[in-house]
């Protein structure tokens, strides 16, 4: 997203989720010889693996009219919502990484998974950056 504003009044600059960190459980504790060699869930290794969603890993979406760029609105509680949302895949992962933004002035970012690379316990962690230009670049401070 970029050049978000509010009832007239510019709050970000720019907002995107860089990178997702994805980090796995080791299956077997160093000293186990399966550990010692091999690849991925064999060797009790998998990862830790930095998932960056750019443009040419974007996919034509089926539930979106075979666009790349979802739009959506909906209302939720007498609040009306618009959804911003892109596919992609990385290696086995499917991803939709999305906005949704209120009439209201709430602003949340929402990522979703499916599918393995390793069968096996892991965690995602999503880095979002947000660029706050509150009322302009030049006042930008954020106490």
């Amino acid at each position: 997203l970029r050049n978000v504003s509010y009832q007239g009044n510019q709050i970000l600059g720019k907002a995107d989720l860089p990178v997702i960190r994805v980090k796995y459980v080791r299956e077997w504790p160093a000293w186990h010889p399966f550990s010692w060699f091999g690849l991925g869930r064999s060797s009790g290794r998998c990862g830790p693996f930095e998932d960056r969603i750019s443009p040419q890993r974007l996919k034509k979406n089926p539930n979106c009219d075979g666009k790349k760029l979802c739009q959506a609105e909906h209302t939720i509680q007498g609040v009306k919502w618009l959804e911003l949302g892109v596919y992609a895949k990385i290696g086995q992962y499917h991803l939709y990484q999305a906005w949704y933004l209120s009439e209201d002035g709430r602003l949340y970012p929402s990522v979703q998974s499916w599918n393995l690379s390793c069968n096996t316990d892991h965690e995602h962690h999503a880095y979002w950056r947000l660029d706050f230009d509150i009322g302009g670049s030049d006042q930008d401070q954020v106490f």
